[in-house]
């Protein structure tokens, strides 16, 4: 899934974390900008969120996702400005059925 990535094209980045079943567990996925990119847009698929402690962060800072998808699929997508060289972007979840993984799986694409 990350081959443009890897091959050479900078501006996009995919990334994915796994949880595992039991306890109030949480699950972070972090992307970070490249160098001379100012925004991006950030796509995350999540299995078995907690809608209400499901955020995305710039720099440590939350920011509005921009469109959610939560009756049919759990998406979320934010575009997110005001980006320097080396800001993380977080996507954090906490899972909402402790008897199954939350996992998430970002693509993030730099401009």
């Amino acid at each position: 899934y990350n081959a443009g990535y890897s091959a050479g094209v900078s501006n996009l980045t995919c990334v994915t974390a796994n949880g595992t079943s039991g306890g109030a567990q949480t699950v972070d996925a972090s992307v970070t900008t490249p160098s001379g990119k100012t925004h991006c847009h950030i796509c995350a698929a999540i299995t078995n969120p907690r809608i209400a402690n499901t955020y995305v962060q710039k720099g440590g800072s939350t920011v509005a996702w921009t469109k959610t998808e939560t009756s049919r699929a759990n998406i979320f997508y934010a575009h997110i400005t005001g980006l320097s060289s080396g800001t993380v972007i977080k996507v954090h979840s906490q899972r909402q059925n402790t008897s199954i993984a939350t996992l998430i799986g970002v693509v993030a694409l730099f401009g």
